[in-house]
């Protein structure tokens, strides 16, 4: 957000509006008068409040949080639509974005856009790979529908990269959510059993805990010191510690009545929280 202007990302736009703060003890209300600034492409929404990346003349420009900008060929070949959003990553000294596409989980140099190693992950079922990877240590940790949780480990050794898979997990899987890790471990929400919160170690993939079952479809994490916010689909924030020792869920808000399915936006008095017809901040 800048000059009051706060620019809200869509599938083939970016529209922009200007917020109407009317404050209460608890939740302040956005009136939203919206006007179109730009059609920039697909915008692919950003991972951890880190980076955004927006597709635009064939470049993939990605803008890191100082606000620096690089940008990296757009290859066109036979590998089909990324749902998942690019992940930008330092491996061995080279700065590349990680991307699941159709076919494979790749990894291509940001500078130049060449594709540095592949790792075959094929969509299932639903023509999806919709979850957006995690980077930890130098291993990535992907979950697929119906194909649960892995974590592979892209090696540089004598100029020529390989890929080794560490371990994988059967036992969670995901559909739509992203995890994300935070404290040092992964936590997410398996589609398993109506839905499910989980967090595993992603040194080995040993579940620590699982919460309790018919959480919802979607979750949507921030990661906060000591803690993890969970937005689900429903509408309810769930505040849970970041620990591996078990489920301990410390608070619960009520923050729409539901289609909360886009990421909230941490701010430093609050929350942001969009559902189907209503942005609104909730003040901490």
């Amino acid at each position: 957000m800048k000059g009051g202007l706060m620019p809200i990302g869509g599938i083939g736009r970016i529209t922009a509006g200007h917020l109407d703060r009317t404050q209460t003890r608890t939740r302040c209300t956005c009136d939203i008068r919206l006007r179109r600034i730009a059609d920039h492409g697909d915008i692919f929404p950003a991972q951890a409040q880190t980076y955004q990346g927006v597709v635009k003349n064939q470049l993939v420009w990605f803008t890191d949080r100082k606000g620096g900008l690089s940008a990296g060929s757009l290859q066109k070949g036979n590998d089909g639509t990324c749902y998942s959003s690019p992940l930008l990553a330092d491996h061995y000294g080279i700065r590349q974005v990680i991307e699941w596409n159709h076919r494979a989980i790749v990894g291509v140099e940001s500078k130049t856009g060449r594709l540095l190693w592949e790792y075959p992950f094929p969509h299932r079922t639903h023509n999806q790979n919709m979850p957006t990877p995690s980077f930890h240590e130098g291993k990535i940790l992907v979950g697929g529908e119906n194909r649960g949780f892995h974590a592979i480990a892209p090696k540089l050794k004598d100029g020529k990269w390989t890929v080794q898979k560490n371990w994988s997990q059967k036992e969670v899987a995901l559909d739509m959510s992203s995890a994300i890790v935070a404290d040092g471990l992964l936590f997410g929400m398996s589609h398993y059993k109506s839905g499910q919160l989980f967090c595993l170690d992603p040194q080995t993939g040993k579940i620590l805990w699982t919460s309790p079952p018919r959480t919802g479809n979607n979750v949507a994490f921030l990661s906060v010191p000591g803690y993890v916010l969970a937005l689900i689909n429903t509408g309810e924030v769930r505040i849970i510690k970041a620990t591996g020792q078990r489920y301990e869920q410390v608070a619960s808000y009520r923050v729409a009545d539901g289609g909360t399915w886009a990421p909230p936006v941490l701010l430093q008095r609050g929350i942001l929280v969009k559902d189907r017809e209503h942005l609104a901040l909730w003040a901490f």
